[in-house]
């Protein structure tokens, strides 16, 4: 038997990731030489309880504690106390940032400068204004996803919410909208899925590049058919000659970047220098582009790499400097667990109900859920759903 959570459970799970997120976070500040880890689990308990929420961990089986503390070669159960101080060369772990899983290793300790308040204030001001912005980013794309999720009917009540304009296209083919999605297959996929194209509901909300989601809905569709050769003649001959122009342009790109990389003169002339990161999009470089140039050798500047470019020809970019990323931001990535927390919920939830309606015969009855929908009223639950309780 398989239960289906409620709305209201889903949505303590959503907040109970959302805290774990920010646990996380806490744990790579205070994880350092000379704490005990017992003042670890102490810090975290106190944070949790403050969250109004509590420890799924601590009592289980008996288990004393809030985190588990394993040290050095430990697996398992590394019970905090306060005896057990963490010293230079010790290693506790895994911990998360935005490039991954990572095991903290305390090799030293450095005292803090103090600065004067002029010193810092600029900082301080950069630094506040960024978390905010990134603090209402946050909070409008939850707002967004619940929105298109929950009133999947319609997508004027999120563009309503969020003062956004909802556009409209005509007839689009899956090619042509892949430029409109900025080449996101995830977001292509969500929009010709079943439950996009025969129920009309919205689809989810799928970041299609960073800082930037987009979801869509199906007003009408028609079925891919052949066409008469007279109608389609023309569009053919253009696409032939399109191919032939972009086979021979990427020949010659790949010869001109070959000679780039061999240090001679391709007799090329490239425009000004502009700085890419990750995770900011950039217009005029595809997604594509940025993960190409970020594999670039920066031992090896100047560094020449090329790709195939989106109009069919060939793009030549060179690496001049590479810039170190500054510390990772903590209130950003307590934001982004948060986020991702979310997105897997919310796909975990879309896959078992994929799984349910593959090994059972349902059929889905439009007619009557339209008219449940006006009339107010909506299915009987078979069974009472127990209390939630949020951890």
């Amino acid at each position: 038997m398989i239960l289906l959570k409620s709305p209201r459970e889903l949505e303590h799970m959503r907040a109970a990731g959302r805290i774990l997120a920010e646990v996380k976070v806490l744990l790579r500040e205070i994880v350092k030489a000379g704490v005990s880890t017992k003042e670890i689990d102490d810090k975290v308990e106190a944070f949790i309880l403050s969250k109004g929420a509590t420890s799924a961990f601590k009592g289980y089986r008996g288990y004393p504690a809030t985190v588990c503390t394993s040290i050095n070669e430990e697996v398992v159960h590394g019970i905090p106390s306060p005896k057990r101080k963490l010293k230079e060369g010790d290693i506790i772990g895994p911990v998360q940032t935005d490039f991954g899983w990572h095991v903290i290793k305390v090799i030293g300790v450095k005292p803090a400068k103090t600065q004067s308040f002029e010193e810092v204030r600029a900082q301080i001001e950069q630094d506040l204004k960024r978390q905010q912005a990134m603090r209402n980013f946050v909070d409008a794309a939850s707002q967004f996803e619940n929105l298109v999720y929950e009133q999947a009917e319609s997508l004027q009540p999120v563009a309503k919410a969020l003062n956004l304009k909802v556009q409209t296209t005509d007839w689009l083919t899956r090619a042509q909208l892949q430029p409109l999605g900025q080449n996101n297959s995830k977001f292509v996929q969500a929009v010709f899925s079943p439950d996009s194209l025969q129920a009309k509901r919205n689809t989810d909300a799928i970041e299609v590049a960073p800082n930037t989601m987009m979801a869509a809905r199906v007003i009408d569709y028609k079925p891919a058919a052949p066409r008469a050769f007279d109608e389609v003649k023309a569009d053919i001959r253009r696409q032939l000659e399109h191919n032939a122009a972009s086979e021979l342009a990427q020949k010659a790109g790949r010869e001109k970047l070959a000679l780039l990389q061999q240090g001679k003169d391709a007799g090329l002339v490239f425009g000004k220098p502009v700085t890419l990161s990750r995770n900011q999009a950039q217009p005029g470089f595809q997604t594509d582009a940025l993960a190409r140039i970020f594999q670039g050798d920066p031992a090896k500047l100047p560094e020449y790499v090329g790709m195939p470019a989106p109009d069919g020809g060939f793009a030549i970019y060179k690496i001049v400097q590479v810039i170190a990323a500054p510390a990772p931001d903590a209130a950003r990535l307590s934001a982004f667990s948060a986020r991702v927390g979310e997105q897997l919920g919310r796909e975990l939830f879309a896959a078992n109900l994929a799984s349910l309606k593959a090994k059972a015969e349902v059929k889905i009855n439009q007619a009557a859920l339209e008219k449940d929908s006006r009339s107010g009223e909506g299915p009987a639950p078979a069974a009472p759903m127990p209390p939630a309780r949020r951890r």
